[in-house]
């Protein structure tokens, strides 16, 4: 079974070593004696807790959350716009710069730094209502790509990854959020776009007045791991159909202080869906 020194990676913070055994991986601390300070009591309890979420799927006060937080299996397999992306930097490489639109609302811009770039050329592709740019070169110089899928596997070719790694790469991701509020509304759901929220993708039921919303986490997978903002759309359906099920009357009744304070924790005090909405998030 593969193991893993969770020290050299970016993405391990618990534990010491990690089996990869199964599809959860087993995390666990090395220790040189047989006795445990408070520090490793400590780390030795929260990796129960990881344990005990990976095994049951299921968390109370996870990350500092309140309420209980449930992990469920996307239905769809992901789907990326990686080729693309490797694509736009080839052509890069040869021209100086090139830009992509992979699908409506992604634009990659890849820029070489021997080249005076055309910033006209790139800012005319970027026509979209709620633009989120992502500066992956930041990213990187700031070491802020955890948790998300490292760009040493999405950068194919070894030449244009340390042409990246040492800054003659110049990478810009352009994401349209309306458009993937387009792709998740309909009749039924109002969706929109509030980047300053943890829920950045807010879904609002109409006829139950209930919610749903889409962590700025998942989204900037968008903009970090080039997932398509179609497959987001189609693997969060689910979630919103799942949602109808608990509307109407499996809402637990809420005094009328308790329920504004929820609405504000969860969209801001600048709603004006907060008038009718039920407290309820996925």
């Amino acid at each position: 079974m593969p193991a893993v020194l969770c020290d050299i990676t970016n993405t391990l913070r618990h534990g010491d070593v990690c089996i990869l055994s199964a599809s959860d991986p087993l995390v666990f601390e090395v220790k040189a004696g047989a006795k445990l300070n408070q520090r490793g009591k400590r780390q030795l309890a929260k990796l129960q807790q990881l344990h005990s979420f990976l095994e049951t799927d299921s968390a109370s006060e996870f990350r500092g959350r309140k309420g209980t937080t449930k992990r469920i299996e996307l239905d769809v397999s992901p789907r990326d716009n990686l080729q693309a992306l490797n694509d736009c930097i080839a052509h890069a490489q040869r021209d100086g710069q090139h830009v992509v639109q992979p699908e409506p609302g992604v634009t990659y811009a890849a820029i070489y730094t021997n080249t005076k770039p055309d910033v006209d050329a790139i800012s005319s592709k970027l026509v979209g209502e709620a633009n989120a740019v992502f500066f992956l070169n930041d990213g990187k110089n700031d070491r802020a790509w955890a948790p998300y899928m490292p760009f040493v596997a999405s950068i194919r070719d070894e030449e244009h990854l340390l042409d990246f790694i040492e800054g003659r790469l110049f990478l810009i991701v352009v994401i349209d959020a309306q458009v993937l509020c387009d792709l998740m509304s309909n009749d039924e759901w109002a969706v929109r776009y509030r980047p300053v929220h943890d829920y950045v993708i807010q879904c609002l039921h109409r006829p139950s007045k209930s919610f749903i919303g889409l962590s700025g986490q998942f989204f900037r997978r968008a903009g970090y791991e080039f997932a398509s903002l179609a497959w987001i759309a189609e693997a969060h359906r689910p979630s919103l159909e799942r949602l109808k099920d608990f509307a109407g009357d499996n809402f637990d009744p809420l005094d009328h202080s308790a329920h504004e304070r929820s609405l504000l924790e969860f969209f801001g005090p600048d709603d004006e869906w907060t008038q009718k909405a039920h407290p309820f998030t996925c």
